[in-house]
């Protein structure tokens, strides 16, 4: 039994991984910005 490790598939899970944490950073960034903007605002 020779199991094979599929590189190629593991870098595009983990760019894909990446990319999903880069977008959620992203939003809270963008909600804790809005808040402290309706905060000014109030």
């Amino acid at each position: 039994m020779t199991s094979r490790i599929d590189f190629g598939e593991i870098l595009s899970e983990r760019h894909e991984a990446a990319a999903v944490i880069e977008a959620q950073e992203a939003l809270i960034e963008r909600l804790q910005w809005d808040a402290t903007g309706l905060r000014k605002k109030a």
